[in-house]
């Protein structure tokens, strides 16, 4: 019995996949990023509301946790490997074409909803906290983000939850994909080649200023490491993985090597998508890591991590501030480890019930059609 309840407990925070095939190591590289972007934000928020790191330990933990935001680049390269499979799937080996309008559709219903909630959460608050960043624009902006066009127009991020301007190109990439998937109809040799030389060499001449910065132009290196290791990722499938745990050193070197290297943090953007990839392949053909990103409760919190990235900064950055209006303030590595320890739980299980009420029932494809028939007052359609 206990176990029937744990697995009905568990069920209700899976992911919906539209086309059944589920990786769990993908869903448990996104409790990587999300744990990174959110020990980021911990270490940004109370440097924000209690002033810059002035000592050298502070300058050293919260330049580490600085690295954190390379949890968005691996965001970007799951993205582009998560939306090239079916693709790579239809031109490389014939199986069933990926329906385009279908693919719009699903984009659209699966991500608005969840987008459309958090950012009248967040607007309401600005308006009962009267945000003076939205002064006079407080609807101009929202409808802008509404299309996700803030970026492009303001040539800056949010100042409301800001990080959703990596939402915006994310939507960009999207828009893109089956433009992009054309790629698989090059021969394998050339493919592989020209698409590996693109996301070592591209880096460099990408633009990370202006309005560029919020363009896909500016993370397209991130998104070809997705969509090369698709390619790769299939023929491993096929050939079989080689479960080898050298490979796993070799993934963990790269992981200490982009946290410890005495480089900035636009130097290790330029080399990170080729870093990336080649994490992706290592990890892949190794064993412990493998298992680890396919344990449950990994791959649950990770597939919840669009709910998590919504939600944690705005969270993160009101228990910093509260912090800060304490008259005992702690030291700074002090108050990053009870934000982390402490509060980080509690933003998942806030994040997990927003995920269960509102993004997981978006994940069924059908969720459109049943809540008009139910609205007309027929029973819910069958799915198709």
């Amino acid at each position: 019995m206990a176990e029937s309840g744990i697995r009905q407990l568990t069920g209700r925070f899976s992911r919906i996949t539209s086309g059944g095939r589920f990786i769990p190591e993908i869903d448990g590289l996104r409790f990587l990023a999300i744990s990174s972007v959110m020990l980021f934000h911990v270490a940004t928020s109370l440097s924000r509301a209690h002033g810059w790191p002035e000592h050298t330990e502070q300058m050293a933990v919260s330049g580490v946790m600085g690295r954190g935001a390379l949890g968005v680049e691996l965001f970007f390269a799951i993205s582009g490997f998560i939306l090239a499979l079916p693709f790579a799937r239809e031109y490389l080996y014939q199986e069933q074409p990926v329906d385009r309008r279908r693919y719009y559709l699903r984009r659209l219903t699966r991500l608005e909803p969840p987008y459309i909630a958090v950012l009248i959460i967040v607007y309401c608050a600005a308006w009962l906290t009267h945000e003076p960043t939205l002064h006079g624009r407080f609807f101009s902006t929202f409808f802008v983000r509404l299309f996700y066009l803030y970026g492009l127009v303001y040539q800056d991020a949010p100042t409301v939850n800001g990080v959703t301007w990596s939402l915006e190109i994310e939507v960009q990439f999207y828009l893109l994909m089956p433009l992009l998937a054309l790629v698989f109809r090059i021969p394998a040799k050339a493919r592989r080649l020209g698409l590996v030389l693109l996301v070592i060499f591209l880096p460099a001449a990408t633009f990370y200023h202006g309005v560029l910065r919020f363009s896909l132009l500016s993370q397209l290196p991130l998104f070809l490491a997705g969509i090369v290791f698709a390619d790769f990722y299939l023929l491993m499938r096929q050939r079989g993985f080689a479960a080898v745990p050298w490979n796993d050193l070799c993934a963990i070197s790269l992981l200490v090597l982009v946290l410890i290297l005495p480089l900035t943090i636009d130097e290790v953007r330029r080399v990170l998508p080729g870093v990336i990839l080649c994490f992706l392949l290592f990890m892949f053909n190794g064993v412990w890591l493998r298992r680890f990103f396919s344990w449950k409760p990994v791959y649950l919190v990770g597939g919840m991590c669009y709910s998590i990235y919504l939600l944690h900064y705005p969270l993160i950055a009101a228990a910093a501030r509260w912090l800060g209006h304490l008259k005992v303030y702690p030291e700074y590595w002090l108050a990053v480890l009870l934000l982390s320890v402490l509060w980080l739980p509690v933003v998942v299980a806030i994040s997990a019930v927003f995920f269960m009420l509102i993004e997981r029932p978006c994940m069924d494809p059908a969720w459109p059609r049943k809540l008009w028939a139910r609205l007309k007052g027929a029973s819910p359609l069958p799915n198709r």
